[in-house]
């Protein structure tokens, strides 16, 4: 329900497409096709803030369209550490639903933050 919830929200300014695929080959197949920015969720990947973070989102939206990938239970292919910009959530490791929930949370959050709003505080 949060997840729905928190994509309800962002709907009136950022269109969020999730995709999911068990099969590494058809992983890369499909963020190969993608056009845009490539974030590779990674607990090795950079640590950031929600502040940072909004920042390197909305640059990104200034190139087009952002992908954020997150690795199966081995992790990502090399392939795709070697492609995209590796950032990691925390350094705790979380479910991929708890991953997804927290991607998406902060993508809203982000988008607070540009806004100017009060929900980041």
């Amino acid at each position: 329900m949060a997840m729905e919830e928190y994509l309800l929200r962002l709907r009136p300014f950022i269109t969020v497409d999730l995709l999911w695929t068990r099969d590494t080959q058809h992983l890369l197949q499909l963020v190969f096709k993608q056009p845009g920015c490539l974030y590779c969720l990674d607990s090795s990947g950079t640590l950031i803030n929600s502040i940072e973070f909004k920042k390197l989102l909305y640059q990104s939206f200034e190139k087009g369209k952002v992908n954020f990938v997150i690795g199966g239970p081995e992790g990502l292919p090399e392939a795709l550490k070697c492609k995209g910009k590796l950032l990691s959530l925390s350094p705790l490791t979380f479910t991929h639903q708890m991953t997804r929930l927290i991607l998406v949370e902060q993508i809203y959050r982000a988008a607070q933050i540009h806004k100017g709003t009060a929900y980041h505080k």
